[in-house]
């Protein structure tokens, strides 16, 4: 039997709200339903202006970078109040420099560390700074304080990228991103085949928005009676927009803001089709509604295809022993489907959504209780807590500065 015990998650996150977002909150709603206490230590709030705040949560702003010091870290969790925390969860490659830590300070109680990773390119985008010190740290940690059991990456394809920075015995886990399959799959539909819908952010990563207006385009000039409903926000609204009055796409194409989280389920009863990647297509998929996945960071508009075509855990990579498509091709194909095929089409993504359901995954992941924890390393964690402290004392000699010219 496992003692219900304290589990702190941490996150250097963003100031947007997605997939990774609400995949925090499911993480924490699984873990307090099952007797556990949580904490959420993060660097922006992005929860409370939405309505999904929860107790125990912790934003710091900038100086979430130095929970990596010992000081500030055991004042941080005085301050929340938390003891005895038996697994910590690091969302990100900073995070799990920090997770370790907890064992040095707990002394006589050891806690389970684990570092996930659920973001598109993330080594791909490190090995353009490998040489910078904090990601020699990075890389040093994940291989010394983590191992096959603690390390839990979102597809195969981010474990190989893993191993062209980390060598060739490096391995991880793989854990595809959990969803309540069970509230999507309820969704009664009635949809509309002329409505494509996307919710995703208009920012870097989602592509997708911007080569869109360009195929709808092309789409109606050939005949096609289509309509697109973009929910989100971010910096790429602007260039959306002017493409929609370049291609005369007014009321073709409807820009309608961020979407609710409760809300989306009533978006895809209607919607006839779902493009977008991560979160947003595997609950679509759950629903079935027809969809293509979207590559991360292209903006040439490839895919694989829908959810049944990728493999496990995969929600917007490119795999090189796949075949891909033209997002164009594959919305022609779903928009000229016969009625039987469509259902086809509804019931394969439905089908393959239920192997991503969080009450089979997020077991595994209270299952991870039972591992022993890698002792973190002295000598790291003194070189660590210099470098916090140093980066501390030039951040305020810099401020200090800037006050002085004014």
């Amino acid at each position: 039997m496992i003692l219900k015990m304290n589990v702190v998650i941490f996150h250097e996150n963003n100031e947007g709200f997605g997939g990774m977002e609400t995949l925090l909150l499911r993480f924490y709603d699984y873990f307090c339903a099952h007797g556990f206490e949580v904490f959420y230590i993060s660097k922006h709030d992005t929860y409370s202006a939405r309505g999904y705040s929860r107790p125990n949560m912790v934003f710091l702003g900038e100086a979430y970078k130095q929970l990596i010091s010992r000081r500030f870290l055991i004042r941080q969790l005085k301050e929340l109040g938390v003891a005895d925390i038996r697994l910590a969860i690091a969302m990100d490659s900073f995070s799990a420099l920090i997770a370790p830590l907890l064992s040095t300070i707990q002394r006589h109680k050891q806690c389970v560390a684990l570092a996930t990773n659920w973001v598109p390119n993330y080594f791909r985008m490190q090995n353009t700074k490998r040489y910078h010190p904090m990601s020699l740290a990075q890389s040093y940690n994940l291989k010394k304080h983590y191992n096959r059991d603690s390390i839990l990456f979102m597809t195969s394809q981010y474990i190989s990228e893993g191993r062209m920075i980390l060598g060739p015995d490096w391995n991880a886990t793989l854990f595809p991103v959990p969803i309540n399959a069970a509230r999507y799959s309820s969704v009664k539909r009635s949809p509309d085949r002329k409505k494509i819908v996307s919710v995703g952010r208009l920012a870097s990563m989602k592509e997708y928005n911007l080569y869109m207006p360009e195929i709808l385009a092309r789409l109606v000039a050939k005949g096609y009676d289509v309509h697109w409903d973009v929910y989100g926000v971010g910096e790429y609204k602007g260039q959306v927009e002017n493409e929609i009055k370049k291609g005369g796409l007014t009321g073709r194409i409807n820009l309608l803001g961020e979407l609710p989280y409760e809300k989306f389920p009533e978006v895809l009863a209607k919607a006839g089709y779902f493009l977008g990647m991560g979160t947003a297509v595997l609950e679509a998929a759950a629903a079935g509604v027809p969809n293509i996945v979207a590559v991360a960071y292209d903006a040439t508009g490839i895919t694989h295809g829908p959810l049944y075509a990728q493999k496990y855990g995969n929600l917007g990579e490119v795999d090189k022993t796949q075949e891909l498509y033209q997002v164009e091709d594959e919305l022609r194909r779903l928009l000229r489907c016969s009625e039987e095929d469509y259902q086809r089409e509804c019931v394969r993504n439905a089908d393959a959504a239920r192997a991503y359901d969080e009450t089979m995954l997020l077991a595994k992941l209270e299952n991870k209780l039972r591992l022993k924890p890698i002792p973190p390393s002295f000598f790291f964690y003194s070189l660590l807590d210099a470098y916090a402290t140093l980066r501390w004392m030039f951040t305020r000699v810099c401020s200090l500065a800037s006050m002085f010219r004014k």
